[in-house]
């Protein structure tokens, strides 16, 4: 009898301890971390600087999205993460992170992600959370979601209280601004810390000639081009 019980209670507590183990891989996770910039300087709301054009510029909107993330494994295949649609506000701490579920048990090479929204969820009628209208990152079905707000003033916009607007989206051909980007992470890295310097894309832009862009087409494709070279890997 005293044998019977040792052995259920070791075989007890080797389920529990597998039980364990099972519960921390599952909850094995990679922590995305966004840093908005300015020429290296963590970004602030109506702080000035100084564009590499000689535009002063000071920034009250900077808003955008990262979605549809997938693992690219070992083997060459892809792990997708499912409704993985966030806005990232460069003003609100709150939304400077996201944990992305890793694959239990496969090695992963890359992570990719989209900056933008993709058509079909534009079409596909009203959406909640970071993807509800009410966030002011939509316009309509016909042309979709904004990917990417930039707002602020500078003494050099020829417009009324000298505000620059760019507000890219659009999915429809021939101008679409969704645009796929992808960075290598190593085997069981739990974090990675993306910079987004919003120097770059001001690089090649003179406000005092391109101050405001508000609706789908060439110009807005040609600044989600710019607007990737945005991201790079912290190092």
């Amino acid at each position: 009898m005293k044998e019977s019980l040792k052995t259920i209670g070791s075989l007890l507590c080797f389920m529990l301890f597998s039980m364990f183990l099972f519960s921390q891989q599952a909850k094995k996770e990679l922590r995305i971390m966004i840093e908005p910039v300015f020429h290296g300087e963590k970004l602030q709301k109506k702080h000035w600087y100084v564009s590499k054009t000689g535009d002063s510029i000071q920034f009250n909107t900077v808003k955008f999205y990262l979605t549809d993330f997938k693992f690219e494994l070992a083997n060459n295949t892809y792990h997708e993460i499912k409704k993985s649609s966030c806005l990232i506000d460069a003003f609100n701490n709150e939304t400077l992170s996201k944990s992305l579920k890793l694959p239990k048990n496969r090695k992963i090479k890359e992570v990719f992600f989209s900056l933008g929204v993709k058509g079909s969820l534009s079409e596909s009628g009203a959406h909640s959370g970071d993807l509800d209208p009410a966030n002011g990152m939509y316009w309509a079905w016909q042309s979709g979601y904004i990917n990417v707000k930039i707002e602020g003033v500078s003494p050099n916009c020829p417009t009324r209280k000298n505000k620059f607007t760019f507000h890219i989206g659009g999915f429809q051909e021939p101008y679409p601004t969704l645009r796929t980007l992808k960075f290598p992470i190593s085997h069981n890295q739990k974090k990675l810390t993306l910079v987004v310097d919003l120097e770059t894309f001001f690089d090649e832009i003179i406000l005092k000639e391109n101050h405001s862009i508000m609706i789908p087409g060439e110009e807005a494709s040609r600044l989600a081009d710019t607007s990737v070279k945005m991201f790079s890997l912290k190092e």
